[in-house]
């Protein structure tokens, strides 16, 4: 028997089946042979609907999608489809389709091509998520809700009203006041992306403190949910079943574009040493434990890479100047006292220089061997080389400062100077001191090299030791945003400085910018109380995020939003000086947190957002 050849279409089909051939989507009763390959004539694409809003709580969504080109007219089943998030979702028979067993929302970018001609719309995906009911709430919670209002406030305690958070921060406990006959509350989580209710009852609460930890998969599903856009949370507090309720005013908080990346290391005066941490952990690790066995390290500078520190041992005017290896603080590249002495410094973007800073002088010196380079040619404080390499700011002496540069008493200006490679420019001065009014210190640089963040202290400025308005943790400050040119008034950072007499000290700025150059975050140390958790008098590390784009168009408005409390630290240390690196620097996996592991010599998540 002669047997027949099949087909080439069934050849081609099974060959499909065993290797994958391209696809290409078609609506039902199309015609499914291959399409045009698009136009090279100039022209744009407008897709229908847009924006494209799907509200989901488990089930799949589909949502038809239309195109038309502005020369070929429709072309729906002939343009290439593209999504910037597809665990969203993405379009099938040109129809969008929404996953079903989503546990978070979002936005995303819907792209079309056809030829030379694109176009694209925005996707918002709102999920409706389960309820949240703590252990304490009573079995009947939802019955005390939805009754009408008129029953005693509640008032929100933390976070703060207009923080800005990073969709990557980890940890979040909700803290309010309760009310007197408060037998339950609800939180409502409301916003674009995201929904959900959250029952609590009276044993969250002792006496009128009341608090709630959302659990950490929850609380990253809201945080990633609402990245680039905000949430209301409204909190309700009932006095039982069927009763009104009373109700605070809403609390609105935003959440960052993107993750916040890179890593600290910070000061703490409980230790004597430092602790490091990359953003997004939990909890941050000793670096250099009691300055090694030296007793004391600490007023340190971090290369962007995260593969050096450099720092004074002995406490301040002690043994002398050193430098560490990024990946483990006990091995020395530089150890103290071989290279003098310095209490201040910085490195340069590279890391192969750094300006030391001692008794008002400034030197460069070699980071591998402490060969001094160049001198600084004025008298000075805080120095920090800009991003880009071309200036460094830094405190300039008035004639009535006076002191060392940790502890510098009424001083001073803010001042940029060229580089040059060290023949060094004409000094700028950027913001003056006004003697006997206010002094500025801690200058720090955005990562594009155009703005510097700083703080203002207020005569009198109160704080530790010494007389005169001192920098060393001086009280009354106010935390302010400059341009980096000549001519520029400064910008009172207002809700990020959050309260007077608040100690809101250090400022520094992470290494990397947001929507498209717009958004930055930076820490500061500040005796602000956390909620109920934490007295407002010890010293720790906070973050805030400036609108830089907002300073630009409105300098006479406030860019900042209000700041939050870094939760890695332990509640009772005294912490200073959160420093900036661009990558938290490793070789084995146990050199990161739990949540990280060490990946091509830097500790990086092990789910990437």
């Amino acid at each position: 028997m002669r047997l027949r050849r099949p087909p080439l279409t069934c050849l081609m089909f099974f060959g499909c089946l065993l290797v994958g051939c391209p696809t290409r989507s078609t609506l039902d009763g199309e015609d499914p042979d291959p399409p045009p390959r698009g136009t090279d004539r100039p022209g744009t694409l407008t897709i229908t609907p847009n924006p494209i809003d799907v509200t989901v709580s488990g089930t799949e969504q589909v949502v038809p999608l239309h195109v038309r080109s502005s020369t070929d007219g429709d072309v729906t089943r002939r343009v290439t489809w593209s999504i910037t998030d597809p665990s969203l979702g993405g379009v099938q028979n040109g129809r969008l389709v929404i996953r079903a067993g989503l546990d978070r929302g979002g936005r995303a970018t819907l792209y079309a091509t056809y030829g030379i001609q694109s176009g694209s719309a925005e996707v918002r995906v709102k999920l409706v998520a389960p309820d949240l009911v703590d252990a304490s709430a009573p079995v009947d919670v939802r019955t005390y809700f939805d009754n009408g209002e008129g029953a005693a406030k509640p008032a929100w305690v933390y976070p703060l009203q207009g923080t800005m958070l990073p969709r990557n921060h980890p940890q979040m406990t909700l803290q309010w006041t309760g009310t007197a006959d408060g037998a339950a509350y609800r939180i409502t989580i409301d916003s674009p992306t995201y929904a959900q209710n959250i029952y609590v009852g009276r044993g969250a609460c002792q006496a009128d403190q009341c608090q709630y930890a959302i659990p950490d998969d929850k609380w990253v599903n809201i945080a990633r949910s609402a990245a680039g856009g905000e949430a209301r949370l409204v909190l309700s507090a009932s006095p039982g079943a069927g009763q009104r309720s009373g109700t605070a005013d809403p609390l609105v908080l935003s959440f960052s574009p993107e993750d916040v990346r890179g890593g600290l290391y910070y000061w703490s005066t409980t230790i004597t040493g430092i602790y490091r941490v990359p953003i997004g952990a939990k909890q941050a690790q000793v670096f250099i434990n009691r300055g090694n066995e030296f007793g004391c390290a600490g007023c340190h500078a971090v290369s962007r890479d995260g593969k050096r520190v450099a720092l004074e041992f002995g406490s301040a005017n002690g043994t002398g100047g050193g430098v560490v290896d990024g990946t483990d603080g006990t091995k020395y590249i530089i150890k103290p006292p071989a290279a003098g002495q310095w209490n201040l410094q910085t490195f340069s973007p590279n890391g192969d220089l750094l300006l030391v800073n001692w008794r008002q002088q400034g030197r460069v010196i070699q980071v591998e061997t402490g060969r001094k380079l160049f001198d600084f040619p004025e008298r000075m404080a805080q120095p920090e080389w800009s991003p880009d390499g071309q200036y460094i700011v830094y405190v300039r002496y008035p004639p009535g400062g006076s002191g060392d540069e940790w502890m510098a008493s009424n001083t001073g200006d803010i001042v940029i100077i060229p580089w040059n490679g060290g023949a060094w420019g004409a000094p700028q001065v950027l913001v003056q001191s006004k003697p006997g009014q206010e002094y500025h210190f801690y200058p720090s640089w955005t990562p594009d090299s155009k703005w510097i963040i700083f703080n203002t202290g207020k005569v009198p400025c109160g704080g530790f030791g010494g007389a005169g308005c001192n920098t060393y943790d001086p009280s009354n400050t106010i935390l302010r945003l400059v341009r980096a040119q000549p001519g520029h008034q400064p910008i009172d950072l207002q809700r990020a400085t959050h309260k007077t007499g608040g100690s809101t000290n250090w400022p520094r700025v992470a290494p990397f910018v947001q929507d498209n150059g717009r958004l930055i975050f930076f820490t500061f140390s500040a005796k602000y109380p956390y909620g109920f958790l934490k007295r407002g008098n010890n010293p720790q590390i906070w973050m805030a995020a400036v609108d830089l784009g907002k300073a630009e168009a409105q300098p006479d408005q406030d860019p900042s939003y209000a700041p939050f409390w870094l939760t890695f630290q332990k509640i009772d240390e005294n912490n200073h000086l959160g420093t900036w690196t661009q990558d938290v620097a490793c070789v084995t996996d146990d050199q990161c947190p739990g949540e990280f592991h060490c990946v091509g010599g830097q500790c990086v998540p092990r789910t990437p957002g």
